[in-house]
């Protein structure tokens, strides 16, 4: 079974961390996939590495960190130092008397070859099982560490993408100079609140299945349309007709039932509705004339009935008072 190095992390301190550098980063680190465009609050573990390993072995990953825990993450690394694994018979050489090698100068480092000795037959019998440590960063309570946020390809483990930073020195007063590289791995805080990158998008509303309809007929703008600053014209009547006459003047028509507005013949952009208007105003003028006619007819028609109504009367007067009357007067 694995075992782990726990390492309580200090954020206030990125040197107080055993092995590793941790840093804040603030909210620089851009977040992927429905993050896309968000600015996360994110930490940076460095962690020194020899890149000797992974040129050895092109196959295997030697230095790997993955959220491993609401506030933890695992990092693996290689358990030996490189040269103290590969360099057995440097260190030997160093420990004897160049001309007589069977001459032991330096005991103490005799006596570390002998070590190196036997922890490397332990190492080999344990198949492998010693060749990489683990590390388990506790991060403050309140901490929640996420990789997916920011790593579109860190999966259900929730792994940390590897950034090796090479670093070339050269230090003036010993005349030495070298190349040393650090493995870095970013992991995001979404306990701290992220924030937008740059001018908020504005994303175009779908249009309604009723609007798309009126703007295959010409009428309202279609999505995306810049609404004119044009002003369109005013409706144009046709004065020559009671109903064109009444919609200028903003009267009611003979009829008094409907706003003269809700009659109006359009202008020439609208032949179709001119010929409309005109068979309105043919209809409106036989419809009064009809009106008038059975006024008048119905008006004489009631004076008959009045008359003899009332000669009716008076037979029936005659009657009453001589005993005769009525139809027999005039023969009589």
């Amino acid at each position: 079974m694995d075992q782990y190095h726990p390492v309580k992390v200090d954020l206030t301190k990125p040197e107080n961390n055993r092995e590793f550098l941790v840093y804040n980063l603030g909210q620089t680190v851009e977040g992927v996939d429905v993050a896309k465009g968000y600015l996360y609050h994110s930490q940076l573990i460095l962690y020194k590495m020899d890149i000797r390993y992974v040129v050895d072995n092109t196959e295997k990953d030697y230095y790997t960190c993955r959220v491993s825990g609401t506030n933890e993450l695992l990092v693996s690394a290689p358990a030996w130092d490189y040269n103290q694994l590969h360099y057995r018979d440097f260190w030997d050489g160093v420990s004897r008397d160049d001309d007589d090698p069977e001459k032991i100068v330096d005991p103490i480092l005799h006596g570390m070859v002998s070590a190196i000795d036997d922890a490397h037959d332990k190492t080999i019998k344990a198949k492998g099982a010693r060749d990489i440590k683990h590390f388990k960063l506790q991060f403050p309570q309140g901490c929640e560490l996420s990789s997916s946020a920011i790593f579109a390809e860190a999966g259900e483990d929730e792994w940390c993408k590897l950034k090796i930073i090479p670093l070339v020195w050269t230090h003036t007063l010993s005349g030495l100079s070298g190349t040393d590289h650090y493995a870095g791995w970013v992991v995001a805080r979404k306990d701290l609140e992220s924030i937008k990158k740059g001018k908020p998008n504005s994303k175009p509303k779908a249009e309604s299945q009723a609007a798309k309809l009126l703007a295959s007929l010409g009428i309202g703008a279609t999505t995306g349309d810049a609404p004119s600053s044009k002003p369109k014209p005013a409706p144009k009547f046709n004065t020559t007709s009671s109903l064109g006459r009444a919609a200028a003047s903003g009267t009611k028509t003979n009829s008094g039932s409907k706003k003269s507005s809700d009659l109006m013949e359009l202008d020439d952009e609208n032949t179709g509705l001119e010929g409309l208007g005109a068979a309105l105003d043919g209809a409106e003028a036989e419809f009064n004339q009809l009106v008038g006619g059975n006024k008048k007819h119905s008006t004489k028609k009631r004076t008959v009935n009045e008359a003899i109504d009332d000669d009716d009367d008076a037979d029936a007067e005659r009657v009453d008072r001589f005993g005769f009357g009525g139809d027999d007067t005039e023969d009589y």
